[in-house]
């Protein structure tokens, strides 16, 4: 059984490189799974890998990150470099959820230059800074083989909505209501995108504030007749706690 799983992986990864993850699909509904855990650890930190990245180029984050979390699991302490490739596209996993990585997680696999400011900008709602480490993450050698296309996906489709989450947030306690004026918002976001085109306006500001209510990153309405943004008085901002992220 080690063998169809060798060729499995030699097939994801010619497909992977050919940009032709559809191809995969009918192999994948094919395989019996349960003969994985009958493979050396090498075989098995493998499959799961590549089998995650074709999970991402779907949108299936779920089944992803479970198969990251299995690829963690049992890569050997020593292969920093393949941990490194499955942190990377685990982390953002985790971040989506409100899951951040440990400091010494970060350091222990060599990854403090490329997640470390980015983090720090996602818990201070700060765009601009995160928007310049996240063109100096996109910059760095990706020898870690996060791959191009996976990578500004998780860091613009699901990231960026981390940092207006958390901006809001401050922005309420700092205004120190749960009716907070379009108004203000709009300046929070002035302020934190430093703005020199002008194209933050209070349009622009209820249109970033409708998604985050439609994904649920916080609970409200917006009243377009007071201008104003009314969040729940109890639990405005649902979201798990920010545990550290663990080697399992």
């Amino acid at each position: 059984m080690p063998g169809l799983f060798v060729v499995l992986v030699e097939i994801m990864q010619i497909c992977t490189a050919m940009e032709q993850p559809a191809a995969l699909e009918p192999i994948l509904r094919n395989v019996d799974e349960r003969y994985l855990s009958l493979c050396p650890n090498s075989i098995r930190v493998k499959t799961q890998y590549f089998w995650a990245r074709h999970r991402l180029f779907q949108s299936r984050l779920p089944d992803a990150e479970h198969r990251l979390d299995d690829a963690l699991k049992y890569c050997p302490d020593g292969h920093i470099h393949a941990k490194q490739r499955i942190l990377n596209l685990l982390i953002p996993c985790k971040v989506r959820k409100g899951i951040l990585p440990s400091k010494e997680l970060l350091e222990r696999n060599q990854l403090t230059a490329r997640w470390a400011p980015l983090l720090r900008a996602i818990r201070q709602g700060n765009l601009a800074e995160y928007e310049r480490c996240r063109t100096e993450a996109l910059s760095l050698d990706d020898d870690a083989g996060t791959g191009r296309q996976i990578l500004p996906f998780f860091l613009d489709g699901m990231l960026v909505w981390c940092v207006y989450r958390n901006l809001l947030e401050r922005t309420m306690t700092i205004y120190g209501s749960n009716q907070v004026p379009v108004s203000v918002l709009t300046a929070a976001l002035r302020v934190s995108e430093d703005d020199e085109d002008g194209h933050v306006c209070d349009t622009y500001a209820e249109g970033i504030v409708a998604r985050l209510l439609l994904y649920g990153y916080c609970k409200g309405y917006i009243s377009y007749e007071l201008r104003t943004l009314v969040l729940a008085t109890r639990n405005a901002f649902p979201k798990p706690p920010w545990e550290q992220l663990r080697e399992l």
